[in-house]
């Protein structure tokens, strides 16, 4: 398991955010000024959205990937050797306690272009008790944030592509 395959995990969500976020962006546009002849710019927005979902999902399979649980019969020097990769390419959290992991987390570049603090702080907050129960690892937590940060932005583009697709439709 190489390093870039491990890194890849960040750039499909950072794909995910922007193709997402440009699709909200379209949408908006649309729906604000939008006449029958912007529908390039729906269309357009559509297929952005589908991209992001599709980075988005693709990002999800790979963090199951490397951050489930590991077959029993793998050796504990190739264990070792994953959680390090992991830790070098900033895709888990390092800290052993929620008080550090706090901090880690809201020091995280790659988290700041994702979210707010006030939203991690808010985060932590609310899955605090469901994280630990169960066989979750706290080290996880950061790749759990940044897909779940993806599953409500493409929630919201939906919202938006239901409301531009009904603008369509009347004016068809």
């Amino acid at each position: 398991m190489e390093e870039w395959v491990v890194k890849n995990i960040l750039i499909k969500a950072r794909k995910s955010l922007e193709k997402l976020s440009e699709s909200i962006g379209l949408f908006k546009e649309f729906l604000n000024r939008g006449d029958i002849q912007d529908l390039s710019k729906y269309y357009l927005a559509r297929n952005y959205l589908r991209e992001g979902q599709k980075f988005r999902e693709e990002t999800l399979v790979d963090a199951k990937k490397f951050l489930g649980p590991q077959p029993v019969y793998t050796p504990m020097d190739v264990a070792a050797a994953r959680m390090r990769l992991l830790q070098a390419a900033k895709i888990v959290a390092m800290s052993p306690n929620y008080d550090g992991l706090a901090v880690e987390l809201l020091e995280d570049e790659f988290l700041k272009s994702f979210m707010s603090s006030e939203e991690v702080k808010g985060y932590l907050l609310r899955n605090k008790k469901s994280q630990q129960s169960g066989k979750r690892k706290l080290p996880n937590i950061k790749i759990r944030i940044v897909i779940d940060k993806l599953k409500k932005i493409e929630l919201e583009a939906s919202v938006w592509q239901k409301k531009a697709a009904e603008k369509v439709q009347k004016k068809v």
